[in-house]
């Protein structure tokens, strides 16, 4: 059986209450799929904007891990 590449994309979203990251979602991604690269920026419009709830963005690229039957 040939493994099928897939992209994904994750965005992180830093909120007074709530921080849903890039890496939470990268690990909840890795229990399922082998990653096989990731693309990574970080962007906002003004550097305090970085630390006080700047945008980040993953693109990555996994394949399903096999189930053993």
């Amino acid at each position: 059986m040939t493994k099928t590449d897939e992209w994904f994309e994750f965005e992180e979203h830093r909120l007074h209450n709530k921080n849903n990251t890039v890496a939470n979602q990268l690990n909840e991604l890795s229990a399922t799929h082998e990653i096989i690269e990731v693309h990574y920026t970080s962007f906002s419009s003004s550097d305090w904007n970085v630390l006080a709830g700047g945008t980040t963005v993953a693109l990555v690229r996994a394949c399903k891990r096999e189930v053993a039957e």
